[in-house]
């Protein structure tokens, strides 16, 4: 699929487009969006033999190895669960939001920033724990055998994971805006990649001078762990530049799709009673997580102000 590019030449685009397949979308509002009318979701369906559950999974690991995990995952599940899973990754984080809002799925492996977006439709939320902690920052990166400052950004080419994506780019957007460097203003161009192995083979290629990527700790090991899991040993190639401020993990949503039976029965089957609780393996080495942690969707509400 062809990148997602804009382009800035020193000042603001306010209107620009990106093509996607053929097709011109608009970008992300610069405006914290009012309050969305979202319609009564459809009626609420009962899985059982023949119908199914439909899990959601974000791009953000890349499109392969997502799909990868996927069929693995859709399995495991189906034999836990004892009902037919069919999981679809999707194009970007757009679609996620659009797919869930709709009322298409019952679970979701939700982004932070698409977390936010679907508390109309969340009928529970598990965030992931990672390295012990539910709570992640975005680390700005760029290559090692660069001059690149936080004080000489202009007309450097940025790589990001996706417009909505917390990690990928918002956390990081935010925080150059806050020094007074809007990424509207100072890069050249701004691409929009998927997932965080794309847009940092962007950087380490040559493509692009910076990039941003989602790490659970500021201390130098986590941030070399970080990299590396998207990109393995070329980590070497890539320095920190700076590290943002903390928000909440991206998490498994049960929607408002499921009955109060069978989400019933995927909580006792997959998040068990307590604080921390520990899901099946299979579930947390598909994200990549040491454990859950039930909270309320509320709790992503402040990431809101990062869409304006």
């Amino acid at each position: 699929m062809p990148r997602r590019t804009t382009q800035s030449a020193g000042r603001p685009l306010p209107g620009y487009s990106r093509r996607v397949t053929g097709k011109s979308i608009p970008p992300p509002s610069r405006s914290i969006p009012p309050p969305r009318s979202v319609p009564p979701p459809p009626r609420r369906t009962t899985p059982r033999s023949g119908a199914g559950l439909v899990f959601l999974f974000p791009p953000s690991l890349g499109k392969s190895k997502s799909s990868a995990r996927a069929e693995l995952l859709e399995l495991a599940l189906a034999h836990e669960l004892g009902a037919q899973v069919s999981i679809h990754v999707t194009a970007d984080y757009k679609e996620l939001e659009s797919r869930a809002l709709s009322g298409e799925a019952h679970l979701i492996w939700a982004p932070a920033g698409v977390c936010a977006q679907l508390e109309p439709v969340t009928r529970a939320i598990y965030k992931a724990v990672r390295q012990g902690v539910s709570m992640y920052r975005s680390a700005i990166v760029v290559r090692k055998d660069s001059d690149v400052s936080l004080d000489r950004l202009d007309g450097l080419r940025a790589a990001w994971v996706d417009p909505f994506s917390i990690g990928g780019y918002l956390l990081a957007a935010e925080y150059l805006r806050r020094r007074g460097a809007d990424p509207d203003r100072v890069f050249a161009r701004q691409t929009f990649h998927g997932s965080h192995t794309d847009a940092l083979n962007a950087v380490t290629g040559g493509d692009a001078d910076l990039s941003a990527v989602t790490a659970w700790s500021d201390d130098a090991q986590s941030l070399r762990d970080a990299v590396a899991l998207h990109i393995g040993p070329i980590e070497r190639k890539i320095a920190v530049l700076a590290v943002t401020d903390m928000a909440p993990t991206d998490a498994v949503i049960l929607t408002s799709q499921l009955s109060d039976e069978h989400a019933e029965r995927i909580t006792r089957m997959l998040f068990p009673v307590g604080k921390t609780v520990k899901a099946p393996s299979f579930l947390l080495a598909a994200m990549d997580a040491e454990a859950f942690i039930h909270t309320d969707s509320s709790e992503y509400r402040p990431l809101l102000r990062l869409m304006r």
